[in-house]
């Protein structure tokens, strides 16, 4: 019931140009699969797989990148172009049913993972002009060129955070040389929505 009310009042209220994912992973809580049907929408939690989303929580951070923006804005560019890139949205598409089976797998590699972030970045970045510009670019460039395995810009694009898969030694590496910059720890809120506070 709250992520879709929060999907009305975005969408049908505010006539904001915005997806429904980042409503109910926040209502729900989790590391989640997220299919969208025509007529509902289905989610399974992965917490079963803790051991691999520990090694993800691990290997992983988030730098800032200072920019602030109107996603609606990058998510109806984002929209426009949807069908002359039916074929990077079907690849994009493959990658993540491909990541989800290596979560699950016995055999999970967080080389595996790193380089599947990546090769989703980079087809990201071809669905619009306004997805990255020169700072994030430079983010993404330093991180890998000091041993990150994987970098990927967060949400609909044009500014927030980058995330970062990167051992324990090159975390420390690329943290130097973003002291500078906010960076904060991955870390994984199985909860959901809460009533924090009581009037």
């Amino acid at each position: 019931k709250i992520y879709q009310l929060a999907v009305h009042i975005e969408q049908n209220l505010n006539k904001e140009n915005v997806g429904s994912q980042d409503q109910i992973i926040s209502s729900l809580g989790g590391f989640r699969v997220i299919n969208f049907k025509k007529k509902k929408i289905i989610t399974s939690d992965l917490k079963q797989y803790k051991k691999n989303l520990s090694k993800i929580e691990n290997n992983s951070f988030l730098i800032y990148s200072g920019i602030q923006r109107n996603s609606s804005w990058v998510a109806k560019d984002l929209i426009s172009n949807i069908n002359k890139k039916g074929k990077t949205y079907k690849k994009l598409y493959k990658l993540t049913i491909e990541c989800e089976k290596l979560i699950k797998s016995k055999n999970f590699s967080i080389e595996k993972f790193g380089k599947l972030l990546n090769e989703s970045w980079n087809l990201k970045k071809t669905t619009s002009k306004l997805i990255t510009n020169k700072k994030i670019n430079e983010i993404c460039s330093k991180c890998l060129k000091n041993k990150a395995i994987g970098v990927k810009l967060l949400g609909a694009g044009s500014g927030g955070f980058v995330l970062v898969v990167a051992k324990k030694n090159a975390q420390l590496r690329i943290k130097k040389i973003f002291k500078k910059s906010y960076h904060f720890p991955l870390k994984i809120s199985y909860g959901g929505s809460k009533i924090i506070c009581h009037e």
